[in-house]
Formats: C-alpha cells, structure tokens, sequence
C-alpha cells in the first residue's frame, strides 16, 4: 500500500501547505517533507497562508513562499500538512481545493476526507509522528536534516515531551 508520502515522492512537483498562525508542527513538517522531496530531485516548495512567519520560527530556514491570489500556481500535487479542515488553510484554500491532485497528512481529529490520497491520525502527537511512521513503512532513510525538522515539530505539539499524548 502507497503512503501519501511515497505517492509525493513520484510526483514531479508538489507545493506544500501549513495551517494559518503556523506553527512549529506545521513548518517542521512541511520542512521535512520538502527536504525528502528536494533530496529526491522533486520541485518542492512551502507555501505560506499568511505573512505571519511567527517569531518562535524565525531561526528556520525561511525560503518559502507567501500565497498571491494573482500568481499562477504549477504545482503537479497540492498538499495540505498539519491542517484540520480546509478553512484552516486561509488564502491557500482555493490553491488546494482547485487542485486535481490532492493529497492531505494530518494529526488532528476530523469527520471529513479532504483529499484521496490522505493519512490522518488523531492518536499522533503530532503531524510529525504520521511523517516519521510513514519513512518507517516506505524504508526511507532519516537523514540529519530531515530528522532536525520532524524532532522540533513533536517538541512543539508534545510540550518539549511533558503532554499526555507524548509515548516513547
């Protein structure tokens, strides 16, 4: 069986989209699954609902892009990261749900399927966790980076490892 992961990794071109007010589960684990992307000659990029880049994330690298209604997206596959319902991607709603090819990665709690190619799971501490599985099913090496990525992302949603939903 394709995780969504393994399905991005044969895309040509994927544009990645955190959640409005993003924090770090949604930036370190667009940032990861750009970096396995890139690392994989795939065209990746992070694209930003709102130019509000919280100051809690201004150490990460920032080379991402902030949605403009008036420029013309090519993205082969459109993926929402870390978002519980498509309103919460803000302006890039439209970015998504015009999309042909959808692919959704998630941790929090929801009735709806927003995209066919999808892995949500509200156990998960964090976006990260579903991340870290899915390399761990489809045999895809952690390297530094990518690990450096999902490690801030679970010490965000996890309360530096000190909330209920922390495991081993």
């Amino acid at each position: 069986i394709m995780t969504p992961l393994s399905y991005l990794l044969t895309r040509k071109s994927v544009a990645l989209l955190p959640h409005i007010s993003t924090d770090w589960d949604a930036m370190g684990s667009c940032m990861a699954i750009r970096t396995l992307l890139r690392d994989n000659g795939i065209t990746a990029d992070i694209i930003m609902p709102d130019s509000a880049l919280a100051k809690h994330l201004s150490f990460m690298e920032t080379d991402v892009r902030l949605y403009n209604e008036n420029e013309a997206y090519n993205y082969e596959t459109i993926c929402g990261v870390d978002v519980s319902t498509t309103e919460r991607l803000g302006a890039n709603q439209p970015l998504f749900e015009e999309s042909e090819d959808k692919v959704w990665i998630d941790h929090h709690i929801s009735d709806m399927v927003y995209a066919p190619i999808s892995r949500v799971e509200p156990d998960a501490a964090a976006t990260a966790e579903v991340i870290y599985k899915m390399m761990l099913e489809d045999n895809i090496p952690l390297t530094k980076k990518v690990a450096e990525y999902l490690y801030l992302a679970l010490a965000s949603d996890t309360g530096s490892f000190r909330y209920q939903n922390t495991r081993p």
